[in-house]
């Protein structure tokens, strides 16, 4: 019964995160028990997306584009 409850949760958790539904359910059934109580254990402490290098380095590219368009 507390697998079922973790792998729902999880389920639900990632499906918060922006996975679609069917992602989150075949992910979530892929995983082990073990895997399962982990994620369940420590969703909270994880961050949501990607860190802000991908961010910084897009906005170089932006300005680098832009400074050599308007040369």
């Amino acid at each position: 019964m507390k697998s079922a409850w973790a792998r729902t949760f999880c389920r639900l958790l990632v499906q918060a995160l922006g996975l679609d539904p069917a992602s989150a359910k075949d992910r979530v059934a892929a995983m082990t028990d073990s895997e399962v109580q982990s994620l369940a254990g420590r969703i909270n402490s994880m961050p949501a997306g990607a860190d802000s290098s991908g961010v910084v380095l897009l906005i170089i590219v932006i300005a680098v584009i832009w400074w050599v368009w308007k040369r």
